[in-house]
This record gives C-alpha cells, structure tokens and sequence, in this order.
C-alpha cells in the first residue's frame, strides 16, 4: 500500500486554529474584511468550527498616531487568538505577530464570512507581511 493515510479515527491533513481574527469593516460575517489591520473597527474573533463571533472594538488602537498595528497584536494575543485573516500587515505589525506566535493569512476585497470559509477549506495563503 502506498499514499497518504486515510480514514476514520485519523486526523485530518490540515485542521483549522481553535480562535481566528479577522480584521473587520462592521460587526457581522457579512460584512467586509478590512484593508488595513491596525486600522480596523473592529475584529471579529471567529470559531471556524461553530462559526460564532465574539466581537471586539479596535477603537483604541485605531486612534493612535503610530503603532497601532502592534497594539492590535497585543490586543490579539491577549485574547488567545491563533490565526489572523487580513488584507495589508504593515512590517512592525507583521514583526509583532510572528513574535506572537500568529500567522497571517491574506484576504481582500470579500465579506469576513467569506474568508473564514475560504480559510477552513486551506484557500487562503499564508503571508509574512501583506
């Protein structure tokens, strides 16, 4: 026998993180995914298994001069976040989350509810800094 193992009881190839951020326009999954992560109104904590949102405001980084994309990771990490969905990571941001520990996935020009789903399914391409 050859090829990959298959089957029921065995671990599937690839498995989505527990808690996934995305950076959103609005508090919905159909709303739009940001462009600018520090920027962002809001981020909408995503459990891809369930699909329930818990919703946090990034109003306070987004009123900062500079280094509002670092004060969003911090915001992330102290949630327990384990992946990010985003269209544009600046380099202090993207620094500050490969120190965290969470990956970037890129995702531009759809709904948020769209790029979770297309995130589950492995569509989604893992970046550095976007």
């Amino acid at each position: 026998m050859s090829g990959a193992a298959s089957g029921p009881g065995l671990p599937p190839p690839w498995t989505a993180p527990a808690l996934v951020a995305v950076c959103a326009d609005g508090r919905d999954l159909s709303d739009r995914v940001h462009a600018r992560f520090g920027r962002a109104g809001f981020f909408q904590l995503v459990d891809p298994e369930t699909m329930a949102v818990t919703l946090i405001s990034n109003d306070e980084n987004r009123a900062v001069a500079q280094g509002a994309g670092t004060g969003a990771v911090e915001l992330l990490a102290e949630r327990g976040v384990t992946a990010l969905i985003a269209t544009r990571v600046g380099p202090k941001a993207a620094e500050a989350l490969r120190y965290a520990a969470i990956p970037v996935y890129a995702a531009a020009d759809v709904t948020v509810g769209e790029a979770v789903a297309a995130f589950c399914r492995g569509g989604l391409a893992r970046v550095d800094e976007v």
